[in-house]
């Protein structure tokens, strides 16, 4: 069978972490300590919001530095709050 580097490693990476990747994502790594921060005063808030009405639309602003990494960030958010989608 062939395969390629980039191949191995994504199947070694869902192998360790038991999750199943797209394409050739073998990349894991974790949040920093702002990022992680981010994400847990997020939550509070919404919960927070939440409890009083829960049909409320309440809004977060991170006011975040450059190279911050909002993206992943803000994917990390949506995984906590058990948001699904199709490429994690």
């Amino acid at each position: 069978m062939r395969c390629s580097v980039a191949d191995v490693q994504t199947v070694l990476t869902e192998l360790r972490t038991g999750q199943t990747f797209t394409g050739t994502h073998h990349e894991t790594f974790a949040m920093r300590r702002e990022q992680a921060d981010a994400v847990n005063r997020t939550h509070a808030y919404l919960h927070s919001i939440w409890k009083e009405d829960m049909h409320a639309v309440p809004r977060f602003l991170w006011n975040a530095k450059m190279r911050f990494g909002k993206t992943f960030t803000a994917c990390q958010f949506a995984k906590k709050l058990g948001a699904s989608a199709y490429w994690w």
